[in-house]
């Protein structure tokens, strides 16, 4: 009669031993088993073939287990396939008789057990990637709140680090996304609280600085105030901070600022701070702040000091110049030391040479001898008519006088020549 086999692999040799005398009459044993060997060779021939390329059964299914990777699930899953050969049964095999002398059977248990054992080791794999990762959120989610914290941004910036991580941006994108002076993600809301005068620079076509720039320059700020010894509200006022950042002044240019409200704090000239409450309605405590307010520049605040100063000098002689004159003089360079000894000097030479306007009146009101003594003296508008006049009075004087008195002479003479 027929032989069925049914293979539990491919690649396992078939064995006929199910064979009757009465398949064979007439054949010698020797003929009846090289008959035997061949049929066994060419059955296992076709199961190796099968094996090696698995058939395609009509529902598409591959016949034979097969190992794919599922992308949601991030792991690989077994793919049951059909593994089916029909032919005489040899007795073992894993199939089952179906009465008519075939059978279909399958055998996958070796090829299942292979690929579970790979599957169980793949999603070994998969949690060590999904720890590792998890260990890495966390540990970007610690650096980036320890470092805002140290910002000044306070612990409450933790849960939106936290959600950016777990959105998968990395520490070095996070950090360029909070520093970003138009973003509306609490995190750069809480940064433009800390550094407010960023978006005000990037605003006026300023760059916008780093944190560690942004505190490193608070920090100058403070140290320049420290050394010039003036008081905590502006050594750490944030908001005077905020406006020198805004207005982009450096620490250098805000040490010489503190250098002249050091100068007008150490003043004790009465006359210099009556002289700024007058032209310009500052007090000594208002200059402090007018010194340090960005918002004024530095040369305006140098020229109201020195034109204080000047005007202060001009007092003491009982000259009284204006705001503007002395505001002329002090673009002229004159010094205050140098304002003292030219007023000094025209207080000195003023009554003589008034004596002479009025005996040869060349000048007119008496009052007008000042003026035209100043500007000689200084250099200001009309000083080359004034030094004329100055000149042809003295011409005069020496004229009038020439053969009279050496007292005389000398009196009005020697007040002139300190003036010219």
């Amino acid at each position: 009669m027929g032989v069925d086999v049914l293979m539990a692999k491919y690649d396992e040799p078939v064995v006929d031993t199910s064979t009757t005398t009465s398949n064979y009459s007439g054949m010698s044993g020797t003929d009846i088993a090289t008959q035997i060997r061949n049929a066994n060779a060419a059955k296992n021939q076709a199961a190796q073939a099968a094996a090696t390329k698995p058939e395609i059964n009509a529902a598409g299914q591959a016949r034979g287990d097969q190992l794919q990777w599922n992308p949601k699930t991030q792991q690989y899953q077994i793919i049951k396939g059909v593994n089916t050969v029909q032919g005489p049964l040899s007795g073992s095999g894993g199939g089952q008789s179906t009465g008519g002398g075939t059978t279909n059977g399958t055998d996958n248990s070796g090829a299942s057990q292979a690929l579970n054992n790979l599957a169980a080791a793949t999603a070994a794999q998969t949690a060590q990637a999904q720890a590792t990762q998890a260990q890495a959120q966390q540990n970007a989610i610690s650096f980036l709140t320890t470092t805002f914290t140290d910002y000044g941004l306070g612990a409450d910036i933790a849960n939106a680090v936290t959600d950016l991580v777990k959105q998968g941006y990395t520490a070095d994108t996070i950090q360029i996304m909070a520093q970003d002076p138009k973003s509306t993600n609490p995190l750069a809301k809480a940064f433009q609280q800390r550094f407010p005068a960023n978006a005000a620079r990037m605003a006026a076509g300023l760059p916008v600085l780093s944190p560690s720039e942004y505190i490193a320059t608070e920090r100058s700020y403070a140290q320049v105030m420290n050394s010039y010894g003036l008081n905590s509200n502006f050594a750490t006022n944030k908001d005077i901070f905020t406006k020198l950042l805004t207005n982009d002044i450096s620490p250098t240019e805000l040490n010489s600022r503190a250098s002249t409200a050091k100068q007008v704090i150490e003043n004790t000239d009465p006359a210099v701070t009556q002289q700024l409450q007058q032209y310009y309605g500052l007090s000594q405590g208002d200059m402090i702040a007018h010194v340090l307010d960005p918002a004024v520049a530095t040369p305006i605040i140098e020229k109201q000091i020195s034109a204080a100063q000047i005007g202060a000098e001009s007092a003491r002689y009982n000259a009284n110049v204006g705001q503007s004159y002395a505001e002329q003089l002090s673009g002229l360079g004159v010094t205050q030391a140098q304002a003292n000894q030219g007023f000094r000097n025209i207080a000195e030479v003023q009554p003589g040479t008034q004596a002479l306007a009025a005996r040869y009146g060349a000048y007119g009101p008496a009052g007008q001898v000042g003026s035209a003594l100043q500007a000689a003296t200084f250099g200001t508008t009309g000083s080359v008519q004034a030094q004329q006049e100055l000149d042809r009075l003295k011409t005069q004087e020496i004229s009038s006088f020439s053969g009279s008195s050496g007292v005389g002479k000398g009196s009005l003479l020697g007040a002139e020549e300190g003036v010219s």
